[in-house]
């Protein structure tokens, strides 16, 4: 079966990011919302 590498690419990289997290949906809204504060500006 053929795999997008743009899509493999870019879940690859939210797995990174969400094992940061220890995949913890509420912690990672906060760095989320952190990080939008800080760009916003």
């Amino acid at each position: 079966m053929w795999q997008d590498p743009i899509v493999t690419e870019t879940r690859s990289l939210r797995d990174e990011y969400a094992r940061q997290f220890n995949y913890d949906a509420d912690a990672i809204f906060e760095d989320l919302m952190a990080t939008r504060k800080t760009v916003s500006r």
